[in-house]
């Protein structure tokens, strides 16, 4: 997806009007990462993960970053499932997460956060071990025509010999081949020429 390693993740199962985030997750580079984790195999489950994922998004949008730091930030490390008094500010958590970072470069992702904040240009991702071809081509259209980037993380499980792996690729996104209904759509149309 383009960031460096690590993601913090900042809010876990956050509460809005428009439902559950899974995940929020703030990359070194300063992109917001909003992550939802698709359960199901049909199509209506990634589709309904990835409405519920804008929704999401459209919650954050026009948030100054002291509104997010407060109530979405803070309702993670300051909740009954996590409480650190030493962290009266966002930036107090990223020496653990990036180690080398500085007041200056975080100053620069507490900017990034803010512009994204306020313009709705978040990273979008879903997660799970399958996706239907309409998702991926709605991600597809997404990634075209508007500025957030859509990305499809499939998780494949591998099994043998008493042992089990997971494996994360990503197969939908900026920079990724269209899917193959876009290719057959496209067959399609210049045959009828």
């Amino acid at each position: 997806m383009g960031m460096s390693a690590p993601l913090t993740i900042v809010a876990r199962e956050t509460r809005s009007e428009s439902g559950s985030a899974d995940l929020i997750a703030v990359s070194r580079e300063g992109y917001l990462l909003l992550v939802k984790f698709v359960h199901g195999f049909h199509d209506t489950d990634s589709s309904g993960a990835l409405s519920q994922l804008l929704g999401n998004g459209s919650d954050l949008w026009g948030l100054r970053w002291e509104t997010f730091e407060r109530n979405v930030f803070f309702s993670r490390f300051q909740g009954q499932h996590c409480h650190d008094s030493s962290l009266d500010t966002c930036g107090r958590l990223a020496p653990g997460g990036w180690g080398d970072l500085d007041d200056e470069n975080f100053n620069h992702i507490q900017e990034h956060v803010a512009e994204q904040l306020e313009s709705g240009s978040f990273h979008y991702v879903l997660v799970g071990q399958q996706f239907a071809l309409p998702t991926l081509q709605t991600m597809e259209y997404l990634n075209d025509v508007s500025g957030p980037n859509f990305y499809a993380v499939e998780v494949v499980r591998f099994r043998g010999g008493g042992t089990e792996a997971l494996e994360a690729r990503v197969i939908g996104g900026p920079g990724h081949p269209p899917s193959r209904r876009k290719e057959v759509r496209k067959r399609a149309t210049t045959s009828d020429e």
